[in-house]
């Protein structure tokens, strides 16, 4: 996939319209909830074949870590 279709797709799975990219920590996201986390589990699910355990999760700090794991 190409860098900036996955940005825009993320922003769609984290429902945003602010201007993100591979450096933005997910904490400075007004929409980063609890609901945006279960969708970037299921979007790395079924886009990306990616199963995060807790732990792995917890290390997700910007979206460029989200990227890694996607395999960018």
């Amino acid at each position: 996939m190409d860098k900036s279709i996955f940005i825009e797709k993320l922003k769609d799975v984290i429902q945003t319209e602010k201007d993100i990219n591979f450096n933005t920590e997910l904490e400075s996201i007004e929409e980063w909830d609890s609901i945006a986390q279960i969708s970037l589990l299921a979007f790395l699910d079924s886009e990306f074949n990616k199963h995060l355990t807790v732990n792995d999760f917890e290390k997700i700090k910007t979206v460029n870590d989200i990227a890694k794991i996607a395999g960018l």
